[in-house]
């Protein structure tokens, strides 16, 4: 039995799906921000474009 060769393959896979994990995580936390952004900015456009005034 190689004991050492298959852990080592088993922690270079749990290391990649940690670092998928955190990719992810990154990706909708920044896909949230820009949301929030484009939200925050298109809130502000309808509040002073002059079509809004009734």
């Amino acid at each position: 039995l190689l004991y050492s060769g298959s852990c080592s393959v088993n922690f270079s896979f749990s290391t990649i799906f940690n670092f998928l994990a955190i990719l992810q995580v990154l990706h909708f936390l920044a896909t949230f921000q820009f949301l929030n952004c484009a939200f925050l900015i298109f809130h502000h456009f309808q509040c002073f474009s002059p079509y809004s005034r009734s």
